[in-house]
């Protein structure tokens, strides 16, 4: 393991008493940094921890396990120097034992031991992919025969021709399957579900901004029109280059105040914003003469040309119809939303059954069940408190490490706040990772968590992040610290980023 660390490193490794996000590239070292910090804690002399009172999480096997050996590598280093050391050969004893593992390993440990909790057979068993794949097909078709079976199925019908598919009902089995994951991705499913169709239940006052879409809209809105804001000045810039267009500038120039004014309208009300966009105009590009360069005339035709699609793309898809025009039809398509999200409750009573009757649980089970276990709801906040097991983890737990942050989502970032020391004196969270890496896809990350600590927690060194400083091969970006009242308001703790 590598010992020239910068500052910044040196800072994520041995930093205590508070939350800490260490955030940098790939290829960086903050999984080498997440090993120092550990070898840190055993191995400090004053106040040395037992490595079984660590929980590292990451979310595969083979990180897991790369993880575990990299600190046996390091252990057995120390060793080395320190052959006699008796505290040493105990953390190497009690490896194989440690909470280094993924966090359904982790879940799974917990309903193996409190299985009585929530009323699950102690003989359960975790269905392979290719099994709950079958099941989840199968409790989908079932679902779909009685519902064409039902007497009272208007409305389902009238959903099955609005987005099943041109053939068969193939692409709303697939909707009613992701949606179901995405639903069981969050600590309340069925309450998600209820809140997601009644969104769409508007009242007679409801207007855009009150839609709980268009803030978001316009904040994609807002990043589309940074990057056509790009393509403009690069095109500037082109053109007041020796042999380039000039006078293509002044065009330009106009091109740029138009995006900036809409830039401005994003921060405005939607109708604001709409008629903005109505006001677009693209005048034509001045000719120029033959002693103008032609590869540095066409780069300039070829990145306004871009902007401008980019520009009538996005008046097309966001602002070809009037606000009353999209109110009536989210008012129109209301019930087939509602009928959406029963039917994904009744399939997931459906496959609850068939897994039940097997014996087996799946990796979503996992999860929710050690959050039934772990956490109580506090009566009148939605919210879940540490219930006592979660308070005998935070007991055991020195410190909570996760490797990957950036891949977390919602239900498993309660349960890491659960055990550990969220809300008091010494919050015990370690977290790493690179947001850009998040796998949204495989894994239904949700970014939004690692960029809320991200943006909230404060710089503690006062530099600006420098990703690209690299020494021995390692990068660690800036650690920085989040004031204890804005961290509880935030429910995050006392943090600080690397």
């Amino acid at each position: 393991m590598s010992t020239g660390w910068t500052k910044e490193q040196l800072m994520a490794i041995n930093t205590r008493g508070s939350n800490l996000l260490v955030s940098a590239a790939a290829g960086t070292g903050k999984t080498a940094v997440l090993v120092a910090r550990i070898i840190s804690l055993i191995s400090n002399e004053q106040h040395p921890v037992d490595i079984d009172r660590l929980l590292v999480v990451t979310f595969t096997n083979a990180a897991a396990a790369e993880i575990r050996s990299r600190i046996n590598e390091a252990i057995n280093d120390k060793l080395s120097e320190n052959p006699h050391s008796r505290h040493l050969r105990r953390q190497s004893n009690l490896l194989n034992r440690s909470s280094i593992s993924t966090l359904h390993s982790f879940c799974l440990n917990v309903l193996r031991q409190y299985f009585h909790r929530v009323g699950l057979d102690p003989a359960v068993r975790v269905a392979d992919e290719d099994e709950a794949a079958l099941l989840r097909t199968a409790a989908c078709d079932e679902l779909f025969e009685r519902c064409y079976d039902s007497r009272d199925n208007t409305a389902f019908t009238m959903l099955v021709d609005c987005y099943g598919g041109a053939r068969d009902d193939s692409a709303l089995q697939d909707m009613v399957l992701r949606l179901y994951d995405f639903a069981r991705s969050t600590p309340d499913p069925q309450g998600w579900l209820h809140s997601a169709a009644a969104a769409f239940c508007l009242s007679p006052r409801t207007g855009m901004e009150d839609l709980p879409w268009a803030g978001i809209l316009k904040q994609f809105i807002a990043c589309e029109l940074g990057a056509v804001l790009q393509m403009i000045k690069s095109a500037m810039h082109l053109s007041s280059r020796p042999g380039g267009p000039a006078a293509y500038l002044e065009t330009l120039q106009n091109d740029l105040g138009q995006v900036q004014r809409l830039e401005h309208y994003c921060n405005c009300q939607w109708e604001e914003l709409q008629e903005a966009f109505g006001n677009l105009t693209f005048a034509p590009l001045s000719r120029v003469g033959k002693e103008v360069d032609e590869e540095l005339k066409n780069q300039v035709r070829t990145l306004r040309e871009k902007a401008r699609k980019k520009m009538t793309g996005l008046a097309s898809t966001f602002f070809s119809r009037s606000p009353a025009e999209y109110l009536a039809e989210i008012n129109l398509i209301a019930p087939l939303i509602k009928e959406l999200a029963q039917l994904v409750l009744d399939f997931e009573e459906i496959y609850r059954q068939a897994k039940s009757s097997r014996g087996l649980v799946d990796f979503s089970d996992l999860e929710h069940y050690a959050l039934q276990i772990l956490g109580l709801p506090c009566a009148g906040t939605g919210r879940l408190t540490p219930s006592d097991i979660a308070l005998e983890f935070r007991e055991q737990f020195v410190e909570v490490l996760i490797d990957e942050y950036q891949d977390i989502n919602a239900v498993q970032e309660v349960i890491l706040m659960l055990v550990s020391r969220q809300g008091e004196a010494m919050p015990n969270l370690f977290m790493v990772g690179d947001v850009k890496q998040s796998i949204y896809r495989f894994r239904l990350a949700e970014p939004g968590l690692f960029l809320a600590k991200q943006k909230s927690y404060i710089s503690l060194t006062g530099d600006r992040f420098k990703e690209n400083e690299m020494s021995c091969s390692e990068t660690c970006l800036p650690v920085c610290r989040l004031p204890a009242p804005v961290a509880r308001q935030a429910g995050a703790g006392t943090g600080r980023r690397a």
